[in-house]
């Protein structure tokens, strides 16, 4: 249990870092303020991705309660909240399961690959849950703020999108081995990757 525990916050230490830091092939020693500055525009477009999010479920809202849809606001929102997820990881999850640079370390310890495994597959579920929240989290306001509190619909919606993440979680990680067989027969690797 100690292991996975390092491992995750290993893992998120790292998606975490590969977010903030420049991304080039060139090592370049980044300053703090540079670091703080990344981490303030993830921020601004987290907070860019729900004001969007909030207006177009703003809108459909009272709409929809009024004709008795509160069964497809939930389903549109969930159905978003799942497309967003997949974008988000499914190159992180590329990354971090087929294509993981760390695995030469790792499996010599005297930790086993499940464990490893584990850590990884936590990483990018968690990772999916923060994606999904930039959708979910909007429409569940809007929803709150235009037609009333439910417990029922706060309850429903919790835990279909906890299971949602876990599907999309499945999702991800097939496209990425996808990725990643079509990736290690290619020549210009980066250019397929962007186009698929």
């Amino acid at each position: 249990m100690m292991q996975y525990k390092t491992l995750l916050r290993v893992q998120m230490t790292h998606i975490g870092m590969r977010m903030i830091r420049q991304t080039s092939t060139a090592a370049k020693k980044k300053s703090r303020g540079g670091g703080i500055g990344m981490a303030i525009l993830w921020g601004i477009a987290g907070l860019s991705f729900m004001l969007m999010f909030g207006m177009v479920f703003g809108v459909i809202a009272e709409p929809f309660h009024g004709m008795g849809f509160d069964w497809l606001y939930m389903t549109l929102a969930l159905l978003v909240c799942s497309m967003f997820m997949l974008i988000g990881t499914v190159f992180l999850a590329k990354s971090m399961l087929f294509e993981a640079k760390d695995n030469a370390q790792l499996l010599p310890m005297p930790i086993p690959p499940s464990v490893i495994l584990l850590a990884r597959m936590t990483s990018l579920y968690l990772m999916n849950l923060l994606w999904g929240s930039f959708v979910i989290l909007p429409a569940l306001v809007c929803h709150i703020w235009f037609v009333g509190f439910s417990v029922g619909i706060l309850i429903r919606l919790t835990v279909l999108f906890l299971l949602l993440a876990l599907f999309v979680l499945a999702l991800s990680c097939m496209l990425g081995w996808v990725l990643s067989l079509i990736a290690a027969r290619i020549r210009n690797k980066t250019f397929v990757t962007v186009f698929l």
